[in-house]
């Protein structure tokens, strides 16, 4: 469903100045391309956690993605998380692919997929400090 310009334009205002939570839109010409979201959860573990990633099917396989998880990387490490996370579901050969190929590994922690209870996704990890973080911000090929 589509918001109205004025509560997006709110929402983007919000999460510009906001240190717990953000978004990021990628832009092929003048149409949305991607988005990914990245916030600090607030359960008193303060852990980093990106979400809602998703890339135009037109430009998947593309550095689209690669660019957007960069983009919320740069915002963690700027805020001097150590590492963010990842929910994947156990189902999507494809993001479990790109998260591996991007530096995350699996924790090993599962649960129930909230929009799917029968079925499961994993929690995956990526340092965003020293050696992980330089690892990552290597060219890929």
């Amino acid at each position: 469903m589509a918001q109205p310009e004025a509560s997006f334009a709110e929402m983007a205002e919000r999460h510009s100045r906001s240190d717990v939570s953000t978004s990021f839109v990628l832009f092929n010409e003048a149409d949305a391309a991607g988005t990914i979201g990245a916030f600090f959860e607030n359960s008193g573990s303060g852990r980093a956690f990106i979400c809602a990633l998703w890339v135009d099917p037109e430009l998947r396989g593309s550095s689209a993605a690669r660019d957007l998880l960069g983009a919320a990387v740069d915002w963690f490490a700027a805020r001097k998380a150590a590492e963010c996370f990842a929910w994947v579901a156990d189902s999507n050969a494809r993001a479990i692919a790109f998260y591996r190929k991007s530096g995350f590994v699996p924790t090993g922690e599962t649960q129930a997929l909230p929009s799917q209870v029968s079925q499961q996704e994993t929690l995956w990890r990526l340092r965003v400090t020293g050696p992980e973080l330089a690892e990552f911000r290597r060219p890929q090929d």
